[in-house]
């Protein structure tokens, strides 16, 4: 009998991390209080619902008996002019966070390359290490 993986690994580089900086000053910062005016503890929701077109606010559930959503709007309207970008209904271009790969201190380096040594890593990972 074959069996399942149990975990679904995926390699990831330095490229594939975002600063979400610009992202989070744009979506708002409400995240605690629901259209009605209830306190909400982003622990107490069980369903979460995410709506494409709807960028400025989430739905949720705190009890799976729930039969309506609730409504939480990130932007709260403030009696402040809103500029033109601000009306305009975008999503900032997410930036990478690294530009180059970060590395290990040299100290740690150099402790790997010991082990390489010793024969306690395989030489075939020797170039791998070699580029940290």
């Amino acid at each position: 009998k074959k069996k399942k993986p149990l975990f679904d690994v995926k390699d990831l580089c330095h490229l594939d991390f975002y600063d979400f900086t610009d992202f989070t000053s744009h979506i708002g910062n409400n995240f605690t209080t629901n259209t009605e005016g209830e306190k909400i503890h982003f622990n107490d929701i069980k369903i979460l619902k995410l709506t494409k077109n709807q960028t400025d606010r989430f739905d949720y559930k705190v009890s799976y008996f729930d039969e309506a959503f609730k409504t939480i709007v990130l932007k709260i309207p403030s009696r402040a002019k809103r500029s033109s970008s601000e009306k305009n209904n975008y999503l900032p271009i997410l930036k990478p966070v690294y530009t180059k790969p970060c590395g290990i201190a040299k100290k740690k380096k150099d402790e790997l390359m010991k082990l390489f040594e010793k024969k306690i890593i395989p030489n075939a990972y020797m170039s791998f290490y070699e580029n940290l």
